[in-house]
């Protein structure tokens, strides 16, 4: 069976049996190397060297409204470069 076969059964599944079977896919996938996976020991340590950061003061915190202006404003601007760039579809060249 081909996977977009499989996808389309596998979204027919109950919510629950999609969780389950998404929860052992990823359980069955090789580590991918410097992927930390919730729950691991390698994970509650960055979790806490995090936590330490911020209540020491070390930690640069930006606000969300910052973080949403600049990720909006890259976005909005790659818009408009491809709108310059794309092609005139059925135009043809003199």
């Amino acid at each position: 069976m081909k996977r977009p076969a499989v996808f389309a059964e596998a979204l027919a599944l109950p919510t629950e049996d999609r969780l389950e079977l998404a929860a052992e896919l990823l359980a069955s996938a090789p580590p991918v190397p410097g992927l930390l996976v919730e729950g691991t020991p390698e994970f509650r340590a960055e979790l806490a060297r995090r936590v330490e950061e911020v209540k020491s003061g070390k930690a640069r915190l930006i606000p969300w409204e910052d973080i949403r202006k600049t990720l909006l404003g890259s976005f909005e601007s790659k818009v408009s470069r491809k709108k310059r760039t794309a092609p005139r579809v059925g135009r043809t060249a003199k």
